[in-house]
């Protein structure tokens, strides 16, 4: 019996030109974006914001960032649904990356997650995004880390979808 849309096919092995981790995330409360369009091939191709809204970029340091998805199946309530989670340290603790993370933490957000490999995916495609966990430390020696972190979560029907737009449609919701 088939289920869902999809299709089993064959996943050939993969070369040696991956890299782990992330680059840097593209934030916007949900209420600027106005319309997202899917294709029939899952993947995001156009974003539609609000008036003059845009994504605002984060940046941290290199392999500080985490973007993982994890699936929950349950055989006996035959469900089946993605938490994804961004989870992100930001080096010294200041009032404009305080106020930023205090803004997350009471926001419903969409986010777009920049790869490594450079490739895009987009969080809150069916729930938005909120901040599942979020903290600041001074450390106690003087080489410990002085920061935030904050976890990104949303909880989806499937893996996030892999955004692909064109350059100049990108740069104009502000992703560079």
């Amino acid at each position: 019996m088939k289920c869902g849309n999809y299709t089993l096919a064959a996943i050939a092995k993969q070369c040696k030109d991956n890299a782990g981790g992330i680059k840097a995330i593209y934030i916007a409360d949900v209420d600027s974006i106005s319309g997202v369009t899917a294709s029939t091939g899952e993947t995001i191709t156009s974003i539609a914001m609000s008036g003059t809204a845009k994504f605002q970029k984060w940046e941290f340091a290199a392999q500080t960032g985490t973007f993982t998805s994890t699936a929950t199946i349950s055989e006996e309530n035959g469900t089946l649904y993605f938490q994804n989670d961004c989870s992100l340290v930001f080096a010294q603790m200041e009032k404009v990356k305080r106020l930023q993370i205090m803004a997350a933490t009471v926001s419903n957000t969409v986010v777009i997650v920049k790869d490594s490999n450079d490739r895009l995916f987009y969080m809150g495609y069916d729930n938005p995004v909120s901040a599942s966990a979020a903290g600041g430390e001074a450390g106690t020696a003087m080489g410990d880390r002085n920061g935030y972190t904050i976890t990104l979560t949303d909880f989806s029907k499937g893996l996030p979808m892999e955004v692909e737009m064109t350059v100049s449609d990108l740069a104009s919701i502000g992703i560079d």
